[in-house]
């Protein structure tokens, strides 16, 4: 049970940190980044940041009147 809370507040703190650079970069840049890897090479956050988990990136995507965004998890790989 404490590893299932942990493993939730760990991804809720990533996801604050993503959210924080992303408005970061607006305001910086006037737009919102195509992709988050562009966070990760201007400095706002570190590559780990922009990753749900060990691998995947967070789902991302930027409404086609660009003024939101929207930020999820990666869904889960199906057990093999």
């Amino acid at each position: 049970e404490w590893m299932k809370w942990h493993s939730q507040m760990k991804d809720s703190s990533r996801r604050d940190a993503v959210r924080l650079a992303v408005e970061a970069y607006r305001i910086e840049n006037g737009s919102y980044p195509t992709a988050l890897e562009d966070l990760a090479h201007g400095g706002l956050v570190t590559p780990d940041a922009i990753r749900s988990g060990p691998r995947e990136l967070w789902v991302w995507s930027v409404a086609p009147e660009g003024d939101s965004y929207a930020l999820a998890p990666a869904p889960a790989e199906p057990p093999r």
